[in-house]
């Protein structure tokens, strides 16, 4: 049972436990959790480790020894704990609600979201908790689904059975199937859902109305094969070990057309980005009068990657009385406009700055780039801080501090100073990025810091025919595109981090180390870090429209020596793909049997490889068997 159980206020003047409401739950939880039991289930509850939950109501900071002994009190089997908003130390919440539940001695599963500390949480999966969330809030589509797979594709290494101090695995989110969306009659998506929270050990969590899923659904989510992969005692989380686009890369609409980031090709047409005067951004396939692919908003707002829609094709207009966030599924183009880039708003280019490509201001998340014409090297750096933070309660008209005040004498550290000058003097060019001043001696914790710096001894660029711009969705709800920063996580293309989108905006800003659009053809490309590698020549990295639906293999190890493998066709068309057993580290005279679990048939004896073909968004979930010499085959 998910957010929205509780009062907004604990009881005894909030000093005393959660409150169920009453309107909602008249017989309270303990007699809901009866029910459930009589049906043979398990019950699960949910709570946050931030005094509020993310709706709003009561959560469990700094209550966690009451609500444990009342959740314990009720029968609850399961309790997901959110990390909406935080607590004082949200990694110490989550163990003092795990020594709470266990405490009461009753089996309660204690599933995370939110921990700070991943590597430490899944050490010690006894003292916090079995799993942890992976991703985002799921939501009945393709994408949202493929996506949560993506995230969870490197957090492998923190999977295990128990290693003396309980088991880890990685949790996805609740399953969609069944749900209005993509998930709720058609069989081979639901195959390739449930195939691969099984093979990367998810939690299996049914989220649908039970009396209404059809006997075909039914049998696949009661798979016993499925399942015995899933409870496999080795708990290996499948990896993915090939990704390679399909044969055909055309583009289609909607669902293998997105955002990826690419090695920057000055002739790729679908990294050309414009932004025409009816507010859509748009790239073409480069033939004269050829398609335009527009940016559209995902299904769900943090869905990623963001979705390239055809601009001109009537089936993706814009309707403004069109709902498109959840739970309601749908595409569209969506409008944006632009207005004037203002890293700093409202404050003076000091004199010294006056050249664009050798001066500016670092600070406030802003990032800077000196260049010099090509040849040239820098020879000298002058600094002056402006906007100097004064001391806490020195302006009695802002007491709480960061009050700002013009000065061109410059006061940051020496060390700040030192590490710009080596990394820019002797050089053609030069990133300093907002972190210099935030991690080597900013005033005022990291926050107002505004330093100017400008560049001597060589010719600045010529200026950009266009300067940046700020990329604002005109319309409602969702749009921040920025990339993903989780180091664990990647997308199936090589060379490429996914974009993924948040609230508010959507802007290409070289400043704040995202993206910009940059003058003529539009390149829009990553400044600061691709898979985790800070990149010294940002601009080799594009967002490109691609054709995102490529074909992969994934393998996790099973006990006795076998092999689960997911065959997975992203792709909008049915493919050949195939296994090799240099994947699996055999050597290709290894004889190996093979049983295709949703076939449910036995394929026979193969040497050196096995190929399927796979259907449209389908898998192929098969169990691979090296078989020794002497040993026989089973019977079909």
């Amino acid at each position: 049972m998910d957010d929205g159980w509780m009062e907004k206020e604990r009881a005894n003047d909030g000093k005393g436990p959660q409150v169920p409401f009453a309107s909602k739950f008249p017989d309270g939880i303990k007699n809901l959790t009866d029910y459930v039991h009589s049906l043979g289930l398990k019950f699960g509850l949910y709570t946050a480790l931030s005094s509020r939950t993310c709706g709003g109501f009561a959560g469990s900071c700094g209550f966690e020894q009451i609500d444990a002994e009342q959740y314990a009190a009720w029968g609850v089997d399961y309790l997901k704990e959110d990390g909406c908003g935080g607590c004082t130390d949200d990694t110490s919440a989550l163990r003092k609600m795990q020594k709470a539940l266990r405490a009461t001695g009753r089996d309660i599963f204690h599933s995370l979201e939110g921990s700070p500390d991943l590597r430490r949480v899944s050490k010690r999966p006894r003292d916090y908790g079995g799993t942890h969330r992976s991703g985002h809030d799921i939501m009945g589509t393709w994408f949202s689904m493929i996506s949560e797979v993506d995230l969870a594709s490197g957090l492998y290494q923190f999977v295990h059975n128990d290693e003396g101090y309980g088991s880890f695995f990685n949790d996805l989110d609740m399953l969609e199937v069944g749900n209005p969306g993509d998930f709720e009659t058609d069989l081979d998506r639901i195959k390739v859902h449930f195939s691969m929270w099984v093979a990367l050990k998810s939690n299996l969590l049914i989220s649908t109305y039970l009396d209404k899923l059809s006997e075909d659904v039914v049998a696949i989510l009661t798979n016993k094969e499925a399942l015995s992969i899933h409870q496999d005692s080795l708990a290996k989380q499948a990896r993915r070990v090939m990704s390679t686009p399909p044969p055909n890369t055309t583009l289609f609409a909607p669902f293998d057309a997105q955002l990826a980031l690419r090695r920057c090709e000055a002739d790729n047409p679908l990294q050309k980005w414009r932004l025409d005067a009816d507010g859509k951004l748009w790239t073409s396939l480069g033939e004269a009068g050829s398609a335009r692919w527009c940016v559209g908003p995902s299904s769900i707002p943090w869905g990623r990657p963001y979705i390239v829609l055809p601009c001109d094709d009537p089936q993706y207009k814009f309707n403004a009385s069109e709902d498109c966030g959840p739970p309601n599924i749908c595409n569209q183009v969506a409008f944006w406009k632009t207005e004037p880039l203002q890293c700093l708003g409202g404050v003076p280019q000091p004199k010294q700055c006056a050249s664009p490509n050798l001066g500016g201001m670092v600070g406030e998340q802003c990032s800077l780039t000196l260049r010099c014409q090509a040849g040239q090297v820098m020879k000298d750096i002058v600094f002056a801080d402006w906007g100097l933070p004064v001391a806490k309660g020195a302006d009695p008209l802002n007491p709480s501090g960061c009050e700002f005040a013009s000065n061109l004498s410059c006061t940051s550290s020496v060390r700040v100073r030192d590490t710009i000058r080596n990394l820019c003097i002797g050089k053609e060019s030069c990133t300093i990025s907002t972190h210099v001043l935030n991690d080597l001696g900013d005033p005022c914790s990291g926050v107002h810091k505004r330093l100017a710096v400008s560049a001597s001894g060589c010719s600045p660029q010529a200026s950009p025919a266009h300067p940046p711009l700020k990329m604002i969705k005109s319309t409602s709800g969702g749009g921040q595109l920025a990339f993903d920063n989780n180091l664990y996580s990647s997308g199936p293309l090589p060379h490429s981090r996914y974009m993924m989108s948040g609230g508010g905006e959507f802007y290409f800003d070289e400043g704040i180390g995202a993206a910009q659009i940059i003058a003529g053809p539009g390149y829009v490309y990553d400044n600061d870090h691709v898979g985790g590698v800070a990149q010294q020549n940002a601009s080799e990295w594009c967002v490109e429209a691609i054709r995102g639906g490529n074909l992969e293999v994934w393998v996790a190890e099973l006990e006795h020596g076998r092999f689960a493998v997911a065959l997975l066709n992203r792709s909008p068309s049915a493919t050949n793909i195939a296994v090799t057993w240099a994947a699996l580290g055999l050597p290709d005279s290894a004889k190996v049997f093979v049983r295709d679990i949703w076939a449910r048939s036995d394929k026979g004896e193969f040497q050196k490889m096995y190929e399927d073909v796979v259907p449209s968004h389908g898998v192929a979930l098969l169990v691979l068997r090296p078989i020794s010499s002497g040993q026989s085959l089973p019977e079909a």
